[in-house]
C-alpha cells in the first residue's frame, strides 16, 4: 500500500483491532493510525468487508474506542493483506485523542505528504 493519498500525519499503532459489520467480525492488528483512519492487517484470511463497519481499539492510557468506519482501500503490507479504513462521524473529543496520540510520541510520527 505505497499509495500516498493520506490526509494527515500517521503514527505507528500495533494494537488489536476488531471490525464489526452486519455480516461478521474481522480481528485485525493495527499498522498505523491517524486522526482520520487506520491501516489494519487482518489476522485471518478474508476479503475486506464491503459494508459500513464499526472499529474497536484501545489507545494507550485511554478507554476503548468504537468508531464508525468504512474500508476505503485494500492491498498488502509486508506481503500480507492490509486494509485502509476511514473513520466516519468522529466526535471532536475523540479526534483530539487521536491527534494527541499521533503527536505525543506514543507512536512515531511518519512522514506527512500533503495531497
Amino acid at each position: 500500500m505505497a499509495d500516498e493519498r493520506r490526509a494527515g500525519p500517521r503514527a505507528g499503532f500495533s494494537g488489536t483491532t476488531i471490525l464489526r459489520g452486519e455480516t461478521g467480525e474481522w480481528p485485525c492488528v493495527g499498522a498505523d493510525l491517524s486522526e482520520g483512519g487506520m491501516l489494519l492487517q487482518p489476522l485471518l484470511p478474508s476479503a475486506p468487508p464491503a459494508e459500513p463497519v464499526r472499529v474497536s481499539f484501545v489507545l494507550p492510557d485511554a478507554a476503548l474506542l468504537t468508531l464508525h468506519a468504512a474500508v476505503v482501500r485494500h492491498g498488502t503490507l509486508n506481503d500480507k493483506p492490509a486494509w485502509g479504513i476511514k473513520f466516519r462521524r468522529t466526535p471532536p473529543d475523540v479526534r483530539r485523542m487521536l491527534r494527541t496520540y499521533v503527536f505525543t510520541g506514543k507512536g512515531q510520527v511518519r512522514e506527512y505528504r500533503p495531497n
